[in-house]
């Protein structure tokens, strides 16, 4: 591909995106490897970065920037021993980071994530600060994780209170193929250790599933008010552009609250 002079590429928890750029950024073309996430499956995803490594070898000569998400707090050392010997010029970043240098060209900017979890980038000329994360400085309120989870609580409020017909209990029931919700309650309270599927149980509620119109305005306004409040406390910065990006934003239900919501925020908001 002649017109190719960067790649770019974007780990996430449910695959990795591999873009293939000219000098302007504008995507050639798109492969997709594994998933990947440090924190949430470091052994999966140390394994997943030899297929990765494959996916891209044939591009070793060209610079490459990779987004890797828990890098912040992993060995970065160790993930380029993977990669070293063999690529001329690599960067490994946050996903984040890889995010926001793929999509915006501001020098100053807010950049948010809405995937499986939600996290923010600062970017001034001055520093930058990454907020959010699985609970680090603020609790991935907005994410999908966070709308699995308070979309299961409904349910075990409804099931409390002999609701048998909500469609709460209903859709996590058949979604997780569980006919008894005192299950559905054991795994609510080990949430920790079911991140990934209950980020996934979210895609299929907002994205597959057509109808439950009020349930999903309801799950979706508390968890947006509970990220603009933490934001608030984060002392964010209004006065910069706030560019968000995340499949969530797919959903009508979900997207129609996050506009409402945010605009009385921030007026500077575009959504990519």
């Amino acid at each position: 591909m002649t017109d190719c002079k960067n790649i770019y590429v974007d780990g996430g928890a449910t695959s990795t995106k591999i873009y293939l750029c000219d000098e302007n950024k504008k995507i050639l073309d798109k492969l997709v490897g594994p998933r990947l996430n440090l924190v949430a499956f470091e052994t999966e995803s140390l394994r997943n970065l030899n297929e990765i490594k494959k996916l891209i070898f044939d591009f070793r000569a060209f610079p490459i920037k990779f987004g890797i998400p828990g890098i912040r707090m992993y060995d970065k050392e160790k993930i380029k021993s993977f990669f070293v010997q063999d690529f001329l010029d690599i960067e490994f970043l946050t996903d984040i980071e890889l995010q926001a240098e793929l999509l915006v060209s501001e020098k100053e900017f807010n950049f948010m994530s809405l995937g499986t979890g939600s996290v923010n980038l600062e970017k001034t000329l001055k520093s930058s600060r990454i907020i959010g994360g699985w609970g680090h400085l603020f609790g991935d309120y907005g994410s999908a994780f966070d709308f699995g989870k308070t979309w299961i609580r409904h349910g075990i409020n409804d099931f409390e209170n002999k609701k048998p017909d909500s469609n709460f209990i209903k859709s996590t029931c058949e979604y997780f193929k569980i006919k008894d919700f005192e299950e559905i309650k054991k795994m609510y309270l080990d949430q920790d250790n079911f991140k990934q599927k209950i980020s996934e149980f979210t895609v299929n509620i907002l994205t597959i599933i057509p109808n439950m119109i009020l349930e999903k305005k309801i799950v979706s306004e508390e968890i947006i008010k509970k990220l603009v409040t933490d934001l608030k406390n984060s002392n964010f910065n209004t006065n910069l552009t706030l560019y968000v990006s995340g499949g969530l934003l797919s959903s009508k239900e979900y997207r129609s609250v996050f506009l409402e919501q945010f605009y009385k925020f921030t007026n500077n908001l575009i959504v990519l």
